[in-house]
């Protein structure tokens, strides 16, 4: 019955949100349409606050998960400056710093009720539940949450971009899950993961954009792009081996 759930839960978490969106036509109603489902399935599944990792964490893991989205994307922006790719406009340092900062708590407070409270919340706990392998949580997790990104170019009106550019999407989505997932296995805290995915939202959509629209650095090429471009997966992938090597390696062990 749980495994059933757990099925039908993901399921409807990759139907639900691009359906309430093509309906509306409201952008933020893509991410928003997690919470009430997550309200339902927390219910129904009778998990506790520190199974769906409404927890603290440590403090190490806060700062992993802060400085790995920054230097991923000061990596990409060097990368764009050293190739001459950055067209960047004139604004203001303490522009960009209060678009950073007002996108970056704007995210921390919804993707807890939506994305990582679903996700790396009721998904994996619900998982755990189940007693499935440590790695296959964070797998299927990371596979839902890539797939539940497939639509948002395609029906989320401020998401559109170039179709020849969602694989890398994906990838990218994919192995940004992998990194939250473990965050989530060393921390136990979905606060973490969802500081984590502020940073990147912040960063990304400020410095180089969504969808059709150019970020402040103005890049020439979605291929340069941290999410949504072959750059970004080759630094994702670059970021998971060293933190596996430096951090993660024994942490499934454990579990």
């Amino acid at each position: 019955m749980e495994r059933y759930t757990v099925f039908v839960g993901s399921i409807a978490a990759l139907g639900l949100s691009p359906l309430i969106t093509v309906m509306t036509g409201e952008s933020n109603f893509y991410a928003l349409s997690l919470f009430p489902l997550l309200v339902v399935l927390w219910y129904f599944t009778q998990l506790s606050e520190d199974e769906i990792g409404v927890k603290r964490g440590h403090f190490r893991t806060y700062l992993i998960a802060f400085f790995y989205p920054v230097i991923v994307m000061g990596v990409t922006g060097l990368i764009c400056w050293m190739t001459g790719s950055i067209q960047a406009s004139n604004t203001s340092v303490v522009t960009i710093a209060e678009q950073v900062v007002v996108l970056f708590f704007f995210t921390f407070i919804i993707a807890l009720a939506t994305e990582e409270g679903f996700f790396r919340g009721w998904l994996f706990a619900a998982l755990h539940r189940c007693d499935v392998s440590p790695w296959r949580i964070t797998i299927w997790t990371s596979f839902v949450f890539a797939l539940w990104h497939f639509a948002v170019p395609f029906v989320v009106p401020d998401g559109r971009f170039p179709a020849a550019f969602v694989p890398f999407y994906l990838v990218n989505c994919f192995l940004v899950g992998i990194i939250w997932g473990l965050l989530r296995w060393d921390s136990g805290s979905i606060g973490v993961t969802a500081l984590s995915h502020s940073v990147w939202n912040a960063l990304t959509y400020t410095l180089y954009g969504y969808g059709t629209g150019a970020g402040v650095l103005a890049i020439s090429s979605y291929h340069l792009d941290p999410e949504r471009g072959i750059l970004g997966v080759l630094l994702n992938i670059i970021a998971f081996v060293l933190l596996w090597q430096w951090r993660f390696k024994d942490i499934l062990h454990k579990k």
